[in-house]
């Protein structure tokens, strides 16, 4: 009886261990990986910001982006990120360590990881609904083009209500194909907004400019291409819009702060291409 009892004991043990036990995805949301390209001073600021705001899940690739604004890097400067190697990781955080072309199978020396105090997410969260506004959004220049895009939109789908209106952000630049999975998860999303949303016009907004041949695949009976591509016009198509489809990177982010309604964001690690961040936008707002 008493060897039973024993058997019986380190059984329930054996249980509560495993239950207990660390999932290969249970990475504390504090810790982010990337492979250091050489700049990783510059470029800190923004890692950490696109990943404390638009995070979508543990396998978020972060993106360089091609701006700088000096007061995004302030704001998380100051002794609110830890540096930290690769190797002083737990080793369930480590997949998230990406490079250009997927997960690293090698981590090497350069790889350098990111502690940040999920405390400073409210400040960054004011000052993109204020200062970041003052700053672009409401320039006159910028919203007077936001919103002739939008009317010239209307018109030329002769709606008289053009219902929902969508931008999308980096819908087709150079480097995308027709058959890639980019291209899909665009498709995707405007069949989504199709189903759903009543008279989508969808804006076309990029830093890149579009290539007409690039765009058979998609129906162009409501779709407008802007030419400017500045970040201040982009901001302020984005912020005169209702619903958003977004490639991956520091719009996502922008994006999900200044639009109401439904958001796509585009992360390559998941296979759905498709996120509605609705319950998460107004929760932040």
């Amino acid at each position: 009886m008493k060897n039973y009892l024993i058997f019986v004991s380190c059984c329930i043990f054996c249980i509560i261990c495993f239950k207990l036990r660390p999932i290969p995805f249970d990475c504390p949301a504090d810790i982010l990986t990337f492979k250091d390209d050489g700049r990783w001073s510059i470029q800190l600021w923004s890692y950490v910001s696109i990943w404390s705001i638009a995070r979508i899940n543990d396998r978020w690739r972060p993106y360089v982006p091609k701006y700088t604004l000096k007061r995004f890097q302030s704001v998380f400067i100051r002794s609110s990120v830890t540096l930290k190697r690769f190797e002083t990781l737990p080793i369930k955080c480590q997949h998230r360590v990406y490079s250009i072309g997927g997960p690293l199978e090698e981590p090497g020396d350069r790889i350098l990881a990111f502690q940040f105090n999920p405390e400073m997410y409210a400040e960054l969260v004011f000052f993109l609904k204020t200062e970041l506004k003052k700053q672009f959004i409401f320039r006159k220049k910028f919203r007077t083009y936001a919103d002739n895009l939008i009317e010239y939109g209307k018109k030329r789908m002769k709606k008289q209500d053009a219902g929902l209106i969508t931008p999308i952000a980096v819908l087709l630049s150079g480097r995308l194909q027709k058959n890639s999975q980019e291209c899909k998860y665009y498709v995707s999303s405007m069949e989504w907004f199709r189903k759903n949303v009543k008279n989508p016009l969808f804006i076309v907004v990029g830093f890149t400019y579009l290539n007409k041949n690039n765009i058979e695949v998609f129906h162009r009976e409501d779709l407008v291409m802007g030419t400017k591509n500045s970040f201040g016009y982009i901001l302020a198509v984005i912020s005169r819009c209702n619903n958003l489809i977004l490639d991956k990177g520091p719009l996502a982010m922008f994006g999900a702060l200044f639009a109401h309604g439904y958001v796509h964001v585009y992360d390559p690690g998941r296979l759905d291409f498709m996120y509605n961040f609705t319950n998460w936008i107004v929760h932040q707002k």
